[in-house]
């Protein structure tokens, strides 16, 4: 009887504990944007951006599309103080304009962005895309790797920060 019950109970149990591995098995898989670029050390600072910005779920959730994520490098080459002042609880709104304008709608590899000479960004302002011998560039960024692949999007790293004009003046 208690080997039927145990039995039982197992059966019972099986259902639950396959959906239970199942859905851990699929969060060790999670390739996201945010799990992707998270993993990436050269992001820290951009992550570290959109956390502040509170958009992080926004950008798990989203896509597909296309991030021109600055590196830290690119990040630190601003001066101190105005890096500061966008990554400052008081300029969320900058800070996520700044951010939007990295994004375009849908995924695209950079052989499919060479062909264009503006695209507009998710912030709503057009991004210059040129081709040098270094390879491509967005706004004068040189794209330093391309074709960093998550499940909702397409990232480009680039050396510099991209500030909307609109914005420029108030950082």
């Amino acid at each position: 009887m208690r080997v039927l019950v145990l039995a039982l109970f197992f059966l019972a149990a099986l259902p639950w504990f396959n959906y239970s591995v199942a859905a851990q098995n699929y969060m060790d898989e999670e390739t996201d944007f945010i799990a992707t670029a998270a993993k990436d050390p050269q992001f820290t600072i951009f992550m570290d951006a959109i956390k502040s910005a509170g958009i992080t779920r926004t950008l798990r959730d989203i896509g597909p599309f296309t991030v021109f994520a600055p590196t830290n490098e690119a990040f630190n080459s601003l001066p101190e103080e105005q890096l500061n002042k966008l990554l400052s609880k008081g300029n969320r709104e900058y800070l996520v304009q700044v951010i939007t304008y990295h994004l375009i709608k849908g995924k695209h590899k950079t052989s499919e962005l060479i062909s264009l000479a503006e695209l507009t960004s998710v912030e709503g302002a057009p991004l210059a895309i040129s081709e040098t011998q270094q390879g491509l560039q967005i706004n004068g960024a040189n794209v330093t790797q391309a074709n960093i692949r998550a499940s909702n999007a397409m990232i480009h790293a680039i050396d510099q920060l991209l500030i909307p004009k609109d914005v420029e003046g108030k950082l």
